[in-house]
């Protein structure tokens, strides 16, 4: 089942049929080692949130062909602003990776492209 929602990127807003979105809280440390008796030390940088959206069957070919663009754009970072738990995630730099689709439909020079997925990576802690 999708569900309209707003995404934001780069100051462009995408409301698009998102079927899901996964969001991962991962720990990067600057360094982490055991010492001889088994104890961890470690020094954390933070918590980085990522995500993983599966976009569903858009029938905008402009909007979908924009945003497939802008997904796939030579820049190094994206100023991004999600779904959350209150509404949207404040913005914040990004850079996007593994993003997909699949072609469902050939109708003569429009095809129907569909199952848009990508991954969101933090390029800063969020914590």
């Amino acid at each position: 089942m999708t569900h309209p929602a707003c995404i934001v990127i780069d100051g462009i807003q995408f409301t698009v049929p998102v079927i899901s979105i996964e969001r991962t809280a991962n720990s990067l440390f600057k360094y982490a080692e055991r010492t001889e008796n088994g104890e961890l030390k470690a020094e954390r940088i933070g918590w980085y949130w990522n995500y993983r959206i599966q976009i569903g069957l858009e029938f905008d070919s402009d909007v979908y062909e924009t945003l497939w663009n802008k997904l796939t754009e030579p820049a190094e970072f994206h100023v991004v602003s999600l779904p959350d738990t209150k509404g949207m995630t404040l913005p914040y730099e990004a850079y996007f990776a593994e993003v997909s689709d699949v072609l469902l439909r050939f109708r003569g020079i429009n095809h129907t492209w569909q199952g848009l997925q990508f991954e969101v990576i933090a390029r800063k802690p969020h914590r």
